[in-house]
């Protein structure tokens, strides 16, 4: 996950990303499931569609599946296209580094740096028991990147992603998350995205 989260930020090829991304995603549901006896972020995310678009469990997973499945069957199916926006990938991501989270260990530094800049760019996605707060600190670290280009908000993302890492390298990470500082004694890194 960490390795597509960087392409991502990088620019990189979308399709890579996804495969990446998209795998990291259908593993930690599936660990989620079998570990921790829970329901999976993935599941909730089909119960909802089912609950609010009227879809099937099979159509909700077919939907969230889709583009990870036809990159892994192209060769069954060589003249299908695949539809993805840049919003699908940083919402697999996203959701990967919750059901990651779920399974009891702390976050890398590169889910926690991407975590931030996903508040800061989808301020009006707030999960289940998220902290509004996290929005607010998401934008005062990397303002309103909502409202900016796309090269601009991957650039943003890959900015504070480097400044995240060498943060965590000169101050060893509390165990259970990052950074255990409130928002104000961060630095202001819109000056520098």
């Amino acid at each position: 996950l960490d390795v597509a989260i960087e392409l991502l930020f990088e620019g990189r090829d979308p399709l890579a990303v996804r495969t990446l991304a998209g795998a990291a995603f259908t593993i930690f549901s599936d660990l989620v499931g079998h570990r921790q006896n829970a329901k999976s972020w993935r599941e909730m995310i089909k119960e909802d569609a089912v609950a609010e678009h009227g879809l099937t469990m099979k159509e909700a997973h077919d939907i969230l599946h889709d583009a990870q499945n036809s990159l892994k069957h192209a060769d069954r199916t060589p003249d299908t296209e695949v539809t993805m926006s840049d919003a699908e990938n940083d919402q697999i991501i996203f959701v990967a580094t919750l059901e990651c989270g779920n399974l009891g260990g702390p976050l890398s530094v590169v889910m926690q740096a991407f975590q931030i800049w996903f508040f800061a760019m989808y301020p009006d996605v707030l999960v289940r028991g998220q902290d509004p707060k996290l929005v607010e600190i998401g934008q005062s670290m990397l303002g309103h990147l909502d409202r900016e280009p796309r090269d601009r908000q991957l650039c943003s993302g890959l900015k504070f992603l480097r400044w995240c890492e060498q943060y965590a390298e000169a101050n060893p990470l509390p165990k259970f998350g990052f950074p255990s500082l409130p928002p104000e004694s961060l630095p202001d890194l819109k000056k520098y995205v």
